[in-house]
């Protein structure tokens, strides 16, 4: 979805992926994915997730459907159930399954390394281990950085606008839960998906 951008520069994706934590890595479409890296600021991204969302989940669904390989079977039908709660309307359904689902395919695949991967609870940890992976990695890992930042209610941290797996599973609050992050979480759900399926079928091919 990102090969036919003319002119593309990593430093571009980089923003979308890393520093505002919005998955690019097979969704959504070209045209949707160009108009995010061509924005100029993260609030003009968030615009986009909210005025094109249905497109997006619709890319989303394309994405997740159809994957078989035993690294994603668990987790395709709860995807699907998630993008049918959002196309139904129920956005904080959508997102509290999203960001379960993400919670459960992130420790599975770090596994005890998974720390390396995420802020640490002081907020002190740089997210320099992401520079071991390949572009394909990266692009499809990074969102994951963003979606761990650092929140506990008991600390009186301020509820974040943007997507958090630590705010969906620890409060509830509309400035949390909204179809802006219920589509930004999907978006990291479908797009690991396709990128951990796709690495499951070359490992088959190599076997």
């Amino acid at each position: 979805n990102l090969r036919a951008i003319e002119g593309l520069r990593w430093e571009d994706v980089e923003s979308v992926v890393m520093v505002d934590g919005i998955a690019l890595y097979g969704v959504p479409r070209t045209s949707i994915a160009e108009a995010l890296i061509r924005a100029d600021r993260a609030a003009k991204r968030r615009d986009i997730l909210g005025r094109r969302w249905q497109a997006i989940s619709a890319d989303c669904r394309a994405a997740v459907e159809g994957r078989e390989t035993r690294a994603v079977a668990s987790y395709v039908p709860i995807a699907l159930k998630a993008l049918d709660a959002l196309d139904a309307g129920h956005t904080e359904a959508a997102q509290a399954l999203a960001g379960a689902l993400l919670d459960s395919m992130v420790n599975s695949y770090f596994g005890k390394d998974r720390y390396l991967y995420t802020p640490d609870k002081r907020g002190k940890r740089t997210n320099e281990a992401y520079d071991e992976f390949t572009a394909h990695e990266y692009i499809a890992l990074a969102p994951i950085w963003q979606a761990w930042q650092k929140f506990f209610p008991d600390e009186g941290l301020p509820v974040p606008n943007t997507f958090s797996r630590n705010a969906t599973a620890h409060t509830v609050s509309t400035k949390q839960y909204s179809r802006r992050n219920a589509v930004q979480s999907l978006m990291i759900v479908s797009g690991l998906i396709y990128f951990f399926d796709g690495e499951a079928r070359r490992l088959e091919d190599r076997e």
